[in-house]
């Protein structure tokens, strides 16, 4: 199979080896020693000319590995790491520098950043597999589809209480207050996320990330998706239901040899809640919402790489905003009755959606927040995260 790996420590095709020092030494400099990159563009546009090679193409990629390397000293997600080996492809840098440079940072800075220097070792490593390995423990299970990795969560079941209500009690004439006789008040739940009822599932694994649309390439040799910005660390979305249960998850599981499925929506809510480790969050991870969600007012209007934001309490990433999430279930009111393992109705007109979306206010992005939509519809708001039975 042809080899898809990001990153490719050669000096990129086309570019001349002076060309290529001057780049690899302009990026060293201008991120370690805090030199401004706009002083260095005439020479660069002059040494691109010269050579026939894309400036603006350059200049671009340049620009946006310049930043991730900044975010990458007050951050310690790795996916920034793989961001940045993304984009030194594009800019024209060795993976030899991007090492060197995480190295320099790692000896001025803290013992944090020396551990990512470390990871980003691990990272290309890992990268450079080209076959099929499933890896698991007690609490994980790792998958790699032709190079493009991606773990799976393990869930220990519980019960918890499903849904949230914004009912009050009076206490007075004119004087009212939460009813706590009833678990989970939200002063902004709506009628559709009640009755809260107590509902119990047993263990499962659920997707450490949302499905990305390397991943969906991969298996299905195409993207579907509205934004394809860099595709190996974004969400697929402008998928359907019937485009997952139909096309994708019977590929994917002939190529793992797995029975993956999309998550019910209760083990959706009792994942996004925390599980057994629940701390009760208005949000997934957190009553903060912007630091665990991309929404409406801080998305910039579009999606953004996975697991750039906090996890919650089991280590699941964007459960709270990103994308809307399908679930199995048909759309249906909740039964008030306690429920073990509930799939929904056998039959419906939409299925449910979970988590809000980078489109949406705060109120949509709650974890007990319910959507729905035709199962043959798709939106560039929408994608999804696997499940697999224990």
């Amino acid at each position: 199979m042809e080899d898809k790996s990001i990153y490719n420590s050669q000096q990129p095709q086309g570019i001349s080896e002076n060309l290529q020092n001057y780049i690899d030494s302009m990026v060293e400099e201008i991120v370690l020693e805090s030199k401004p990159f706009a002083t260095q563009k005439k020479y660069l546009k002059k040494f691109c000319e010269n050579g026939g090679v894309d400036y603006e193409a350059i200049e671009k990629g340049i620009n946006e590995l310049v930043e991730t390397m900044g975010e990458m000293k007050t951050s310690d997600s790795k996916m920034l790491i793989k961001l940045a080996l993304f984009q030194a492809q594009k800019a024209c840098v060795t993976e030899a520098t991007i090492l060197n440079i995480v190295k320099q940072i790692g000896q001025k800075e803290d013992d944090s950043f020396r551990a990512k220097s470390n990871a980003l070792a691990e990272i290309i490593q890992s990268l450079q597999h080209r076959f099929s390995k499933n890896e698991m423990n007690d609490s994980t299970i790792d998958f790699n589809v032709n190079g493009v990795e991606f773990c799976m969560v393990k869930v220990e079941g519980g019960s918890f209480w499903m849904g949230a209500h914004n009912q009050y009690i009076k206490t007075g004439w004119f004087s009212k207050e939460p009813d706590t006789s009833i678990p989970n008040f939200d002063i902004e739940a709506s009628i559709w996320e009640s009755p809260v009822h107590e509902v119990t599932v047993g263990d499962f694994y659920i997707g450490k990330v949302i499905v990305t649309q390397a991943l969906w390439r991969e298996v299905m040799l195409s993207n579907p998706s509205h934004f394809k910005w860099i595709d190996d660390y974004f969400p697929v979305e402008s998928v359907s239901y019937d485009d997952i249960v139909n096309e994708f998850l019977p590929r994917l599981n002939r190529l793992t040899g797995k029975n993956f499925r999309l998550p019910t929506e209760a083990e959706w809510e009792y994942a996004a809640r925390g599980g057994s480790h629940s701390q009760r969050y208005k949000y997934a991870g957190s009553s903060g919402i912007s630091s665990v969600a991309w929404y409406k007012d801080n998305s910039g209007s579009k999606p953004h790489p996975i697991e750039m934001k906090q996890a919650n309490e089991l280590g699941l990433y964007d459960m709270s905003g990103n994308v809307w999430e399908w679930c199995l279930d048909w759309a249906s009111i909740y039964d008030c009755n306690a429920q073990t393992d509930p799939i929904g109705p056998t039959s419906g007109v939409y299925r449910i959606l979970r988590g809000g979306s980078w489109y949406d206010k705060a109120n949509e992005i709650r974890v007990s927040n319910r959507g729905r939509l035709l199962p043959q519809d798709r939106s560039m708001t929408v994608g999804f995260r696997l499940a697999l039975s224990k």
